[in-house]
């Protein structure tokens, strides 16, 4: 009889399966059964065990001995399962097992070959558990190390936003210092006769974005002057804006001397980021290395060391 479609056949079925006692359509309907179902194909190992383990201790008779003896043994792979049954029995009860020649004519293990494979099941468990124990602590490390560049290419990604944000900010800016810029610039008196006085030329602004030093980049920002170059801004970002007014100190390393100084300033919102800008004469700086230093004033008039932002002036 067919097994019916979507039943769960019995353990007495999977008996007779593993037996040898079913019709070959019945056979053939668990094995497909036993490949597609986990569930069945777990079943049908714990049924297989206490099939052997019937076996080994001597729970077995009539039809089902004959066909255990005829059938299962018939398989070097389920005789493997037979031996190993007895070994671990043997061991537990302080016993030799059966000899096998009693089942299929093979000849009896002695007690030397038991202890023997019984130590090699034993070191190969052994070795199975250190090397999954070993490539546990591959998988975590990797994904440890995946997580951090992952992490570090956010940070990198917000650094670049908040650049262009800062970018698109100082262009606005810039474009009102110019305006500020013409409009405090005093006019000389003009030699001509009449004292009419003579037309200012435009002044040329150049904008830089400096950001604190990053662990690993050893790389300085780079400012490129080119002649005529009147002032020079540039952005400070931040972290975060906690004081109520800034100054900034130029330094030289090589002199280590402070060479320029600003006024208060204020921070200002770029794209979400606290930023100060500063803008300083182009004729304090000199091709070389510079440090500017940004220093929190607080409402006593103290000042706090915020950040400094080194940087290094080329001609262009």
């Amino acid at each position: 009889m067919s097994i019916p479609h979507g039943q769960t056949p019995d353990d007495q079925v999977l008996v007779r399966y593993l037996l040898g006692a079913l019709r070959d359509d019945e056979a053939e309907q668990l094995d497909e059964l036993s490949v597609a179902d986990d569930q069945l194909a777990s079943r049908l190992d714990a049924v297989e065990n206490d099939l052997v383990d019937g076996f080994v201790r001597h729970e077995l008779s009539g039809e089902t001995l004959d066909r255990f003896r005829s059938h299962y043994l018939s398989s070097p792979a389920r005789r493997e399962k037979v031996r190993f049954a007895e070994t671990l029995a043997a061991y537990q009860h302080g016993a030799e097992p059966a000899p096998a020649a009693s089942r299929r004519g093979a000849m009896s293990w002695p007690r030397p070959a038991l202890a023997a494979a019984a130590i090699l099941v034993l070191a190969t468990a052994g070795y199975l558990l250190v090397e999954g124990a070993r490539l546990r602590s591959q998988v975590a490390a990797s994904q440890s190390a995946r997580a951090s560049l992952e992490e570090r290419e956010r940070q990198l990604q917000r650094q670049l936003d908040e650049q262009r944000s800062a970018q698109e900010e100082t262009r606005k800016e810039l474009a009102q210092l110019r305006a500020a810029l013409a409009q405090a610039e005093p006019r000389p008196a003009s030699n001509q006769p009449g004292g009419t006085s003579a037309a200012p030329r435009d002044l040329r602004v150049a904008a830089f974005i400096l950001v604190p030093p990053t662990r690993g980049v050893a790389a300085l920002p780079l400012i490129s002057l080119r002649p005529g170059i009147d002032y020079v801004v540039l952005q400070l970002p931040l972290e975060s804006n906690e004081f109520p007014a800034y100054r900034t100190l130029l330094r030289d390393p090589s002199m280590n001397r402070i060479i320029w100084r600003s006024g208060p300033l204020n921070a200002h919102s770029s794209g979400g980021a606290p930023t100060v800008s500063v803008g300083l004469p182009a004729g304090v700086l000199k091709v070389g290395r510079y440090s500017l230093e940004l220093a929190g004033v607080g409402a006593n008039s103290g000042e706090t060391a915020v950040a400094s932002y080194p940087f290094r002036v080329v001609a262009e």
